[in-house]
């Protein structure tokens, strides 16, 4: 599950037990990235880039399982994305990069699915973000391992521990956020004065409410009426 993705193929067919190969374009690929490699087994093979790539040529540190023909899919990606909080919005893409949407079911909506092993190209997903690691579940499971899934996530907000770090946040949320800091902090730090009180309180909401009524995606919004 990763952030970014980067996609080529192999120029030049690679064999079982290889630790290098030649792909179409190493452009985004560097050292430490995760790597896929589709074999002809249908297999994805993962491992790590070993070395920055040089003249399209991908050194990894592990050696390859199996062989892998001229084409055959590469997939890389450098860092793998936090637990999402929710999934809001899913597709799978297919080999010839069309994407098709995928249905976001409740958890009874997908436990009603007779036949949960039913393999062939996904159309629903349900996700069940626990607190260590979020559960994903495709019906059909897909069949195809060159198939992948963009997601739209919401990630849980970095706790900042250090005068040093960022903010998670953009900076026209900041003025918000120091408000609403002092909303949260003034009773801890004993202010009873009523006319400061009333001022954090009054100014934590204005911009808390600017803010929120500024930072909604721009788009339009269709209604109907439910005929049952």
């Amino acid at each position: 599950f990763a952030t970014d993705l980067i996609k080529t193929t192999l120029a030049v067919a690679a064999s079982d037990t290889d630790t290098s190969f030649t792909v179409s374009d190493d452009e985004g690929l560097a050292d430490n990235d995760y790597i896929g490699i589709e074999l002809d087994s249908g297999v994805i093979f993962w491992t790590t880039i070993n070395g920055a790539p040089a003249a399209n040529v991908v050194t990894v540190d592990d050696a390859l399982t199996g062989d892998a023909a001229i084409g055959n899919k590469v997939f890389s990606y450098t860092s793998k994305a936090p637990r999402p909080l929710e999934i809001t919005h899913g597709s799978v893409q297919v080999q010839d990069d069309s994407e098709t949407f995928l249905k976001k079911d409740a958890r009874e909506d997908y436990l009603d699915y007779a036949n949960k092993a039913a393999v062939g190209t996904p159309i629903a997903f349900h996700y069940n973000p626990l607190r260590t690691d979020g559960e994903l579940y495709l019906y059909p499971t897909t069949n195809n391992e060159t198939q992948y899934i963009n997601f739209s996530i919401q990630i849980p907000v970095e706790i900042v521990q250090a005068a040093a770090k960022d903010l998670d946040f953009p900076e026209e949320w900041y003025l918000p956020l120091s408000w609403c800091l002092a909303q949260q902090l003034y009773i801890e730090y004993g202010i009873t004065d009523q006319i400061t009180v009333t001022k954090i309180e009054k100014e934590a909401d204005k911009w808390y409410d600017s803010i929120k009524n500024w930072d909604q995606e721009d788009a339009s919004i269709f209604f109907e009426p439910d005929d049952e």
